[in-house]
């Protein structure tokens, strides 16, 4: 019985000791849990503010583009510039989509220029651009069919829309196109912008140059003007009805932020601006 008694005993000592263990090993869980709460908590609190600090940057942005504070009127064309938000640099970049070609209202002309640009051959620009305006439009039935075989014919399992282009990426889509030229043609278009004409003034380089070389006199003027050290930027409100894409990055300790708006000014005073995409 004495033997049975230690037995027991040392049985019961064993049990107690696993689960000292295991409670140990619990504990230590729970505040390795907590511990790592906190720190994602932190973390979470710290890209929270950098994102607002982003979007309070567009917010001001919105407010000099607008021209409601006369002291501090924009360069309209495409620019890049820091400054500081509660003590946080933040840099901001913004351009009027009014110096970019629509791709919904652009004619084939305006289109293969661009391309011709980029360095497409004439006949190739053309094309291309013949594909574009066919994707953006409400094509006859027998038309429509030769357009879907076209695509079908090269391998392609989709067809093209027969509607406005919903955002330049779609431009990728058309037939003809590569992911080069893709690549650095979209930043010529835009489906913000609803009309045939340019404003060269607030155009880019990049853009500017393209339509130079394909024989623009304008774009070229343009560029000329721009070279000489007596042309000061376009500094002016923006002009109501007219879009803009901003750009904001902000930093908050170890945590950042990219937040990009397109805006409409309206001219109301109440309601400044119409928000067409905020990301």
């Amino acid at each position: 019985m004495a033997y049975n008694s230690l037995s027991e005993r040392g049985f019961t000592l064993v049990v107690a000791l696993w689960l000292l263990i295991v409670i140990s090993l619990i504990c230590s869980g729970i505040l390795l849990v907590t511990r790592d709460a906190g720190r994602r908590s932190a973390s979470n609190l710290e890209a929270m503010s950098a994102q607002l600090l982003a979007d309070a940057a567009i917010n001001v942005t919105i407010f000099q583009l607008s021209g409601a504070d006369a002291s501090d009127i924009l360069n309209l064309q495409p620019d890049y510039r820091t400054s500081k938000i509660l003590g946080q640099e933040v840099s901001v970049e913004y351009e009027s989509e009014s110096g970019k070609l629509s791709l919904n209202d652009a004619s084939i002309s305006q289109l293969s220029s661009v391309f011709i640009g980029e360095g497409l051959p004439q006949s190739k620009a053309f094309t291309l651009a013949e594909h574009i305006v066919k994707w953006r439009s409400h094509l006859a039935s027998e038309d429509r069919v030769r357009e879907v075989a076209e695509y079908a014919a090269v391998g392609r399992r989709y067809v093209p829309r027969f509607d406005q282009f919903h955002s330049v990426g779609e431009l990728r889509l058309v037939l003809g196109m590569t992911d080069e030229l893709a690549a650095s043609a979209e930043l010529l278009f835009t489906v913000w912008s609803r009309t045939t004409t340019i404003d060269r003034s607030v155009a880019s380089f990049k853009l500017l140059g393209d339509l130079a070389a394909s024989g623009d006199s304008l774009a070229s003027s343009e560029l000329a003007a721009r070279g000489s050290v007596n042309t000061r930027p376009v500094a002016r409100r923006g002009a109501i009805g007219e879009v803009f894409t901003i750009h904001t990055r902000a930093s908050f300790r170890d945590a950042s932020a990219q937040r990009k708006a397109v805006v409409q000014l309206s001219g109301d005073k109440t309601d400044p601006v119409h928000v067409l995409e905020w990301k």
